[in-house]
C-alpha cells in the first residue's frame, strides 16, 4: 500500500511542518538523517559569494547548528543583518524525536542547504527528522512556501484500502483538533498517538504524527 505525505513550510513540521507518518522507520532514534527534498527558489535573488547577504546567510545557519548541539529545543528562528541584506533562518524538529536526534538533523540540514541553494535568496530542505529554511523575507506567523507529496510503500497489504482511508481520515479530523489546542512548550502544536486496529479479519498498529509550526496562531494552525 502507498501513503502519499504532504509537506510544505507552513506544515509540520518546515514551516508550518506537517507530518503524518504510518509506522515509519524513524519513530526509533537514527544516527543519520533522512533526506526528503530541497527547494531552492530560483524566482527569488540572488546574491554573490562574500557579499553581505552571503555573509548573514552562513552566520544565521552556523547559529542554527551551534545552537542545535547546545541546547536543542524543538523550533529556533534566527534573524541577521539589517535592509535588503537581512537573513531570516529557522528549523523545526519533528516533536518526538530525541535531542540528539534533532541535533544531527539540524547539522545536516544547515550543511547541505548551503551547498545545494548556492546563491538563491530563499531554500528549504526537508528530512524525516528536521526541517530547515531561510529567506530574506520574514516568515514568521505565514502560510506560505513550497508543497510537495513523498509516496511511501508500506508493507502491510491491506484487505480495504477503503475502509483504512476511512479510518485515516477520521484519525485526522480528530488530531486537527487536538493540535490546534495544544500550545503549550516544549512541544507547541504537536500531537502522537499509536492505535492497535483491526480491519476486515488483519490487525495493524496506526501511528500518527500531526505537527504544526510553533510561530503560527490556532488559526493558521488549523487552515495548515
Amino acid at each position: 500500500m502507498a501513503t502519499t505525505i504532504t509537506f510544505s513550510p507552513a506544515l509540520f513540521w518546515f514551516f508550518v511542518f506537517f507530518f503524518s507518518f504510518l509506522s515509519l522507520q524513524t519513530i526509533s532514534q537514527p544516527d543519520r538523517a533522512h533526506h526528503m527534498r530541497t527547494v531552492c527558489n530560483n524566482e527569488s535573488s540572488h546574491f554573490t559569494e562574500y557579499s553581505s547577504f552571503y555573509l548573514n546567510r552562513r552566520s544565521t545557519l552556523a547559529s542554527l547548528q551551534t545552537r542545535s548541539s547546545v541546547r536543542p529545543p524543538i523550533y529556533l528562528s534566527v534573524t541577521k543583518g539589517t535592509g535588503p541584506d537581512t537573513v531570516f533562518a529557522m528549523y523545526l524538529c519533528r516533536g518526538d524525536i530525541t535531542k540528539t536526534t534533532c541535533s544531527i538533523c539540524v547539522r545536516t540540514a544547515t550543511s547541505e542547504i548551503k551547498e545545494s541553494c548556492t546563491y538563491q535568496k530563499e531554500g528549504f530542505i526537508f528530512y524525516e527528522e528536521c526541517m530547515v529554511r531561510y529567506s530574506d523575507t520574514s516568515f514568521s506567523g505565514l502560510l506560505e512556501g513550497p508543497k510537495f507529496n513523498v509516496i511511501l510503500h508500506s508493507p502491510k497489504n491491506f484487505s480495504s484500502t477503503i475502509r483504512f482511508g476511512q479510518t485515516l481520515s477520521r484519525k485526522m479530523d480528530e488530531f486537527i483538533t487536538r493540535t490546534v489546542s495544544t500550545t503549550s512548550w516544549p512541544k507547541p502544536y504537536f500531537v502522537q498517538d499509536k492505535e492497535r486496529l483491526t480491519e476486515s479479519g488483519s490487525s495493524y498498529t496506526l501511528d500518527t504524527v500531526v505537527q504544526c509550526r510553533p510561530d503560527l496562531d490556532p488559526s493558521n494552525c488549523d487552515a495548515c
